[in-house]
């Protein structure tokens, strides 16, 4: 009857399994999608204690920390991939790559290291706008003929590029 209290994490973990469940048991709601944010990292959460609770291992958690991180990271890419929103995205990547360099950290003990690696985060915020341009198609910088062709059509033309009726 001891051993039992320590599965008290079991009560956390299945409300983050119940949170990420609603959008997959409410189909046709893309915006239920977000709830894998909440999900993702309460179960996370649930987990993390459900080891250190039955291993007594407390410490742990000193290690496992970056692993919250990673959750906010994979609650957004289960978001963006749910609600198909490109933009969920942008804080995927760049908290997973706080995250991944924060747990290499955490595990070697080299957080001197972290000054070498802090250009990742301006990488990243290039590697998400690249993909969100490939995501949707769009070309933010026109090339010199795109460019010509439409300053040489902005006396008459509309707003649009095309041409107004006189």
């Amino acid at each position: 009857p001891h051993h039992i209290l320590r599965l008290w994490p079991l009560t956390v973990l299945g409300i983050g399994l119940g949170l990420c469940a609603v959008p997959l048991v409410v189909r046709g709601l893309r915006w239920l999608g977000a709830l894998f944010i909440p999900g993702v990292i309460v179960s996370y959460t649930g987990a993390i204690l459900l080891f250190t609770s039955v291993t007594g291992w407390w410490d742990a958690r000193s290690w496992l920390w970056p692993q919250e991180v990673l959750a906010v990271a994979l609650g957004f890419l289960g978001a963006m991939l749910y609600t198909r929103s490109v933009w969920f995205g942008i804080p995927a990547i760049l908290i997973g790559v706080n995250g991944v360099v924060f747990q290499l950290c955490a595990w070697t003990g080299l957080w001197e290291a972290w000054a070498l690696i802090w250009p990742v985060e301006p990488l990243a915020v290039g590697l998400v706008l690249l993909l969100i341009g490939a995501k949707t198609h769009s070309h933010p910088i026109p090339s010199f003929s795109q460019w010509r062709r439409r300053r040489a059509c902005r006396p008459r033309c509309g707003s649009r590029g095309r041409e107004v009726p006189s």
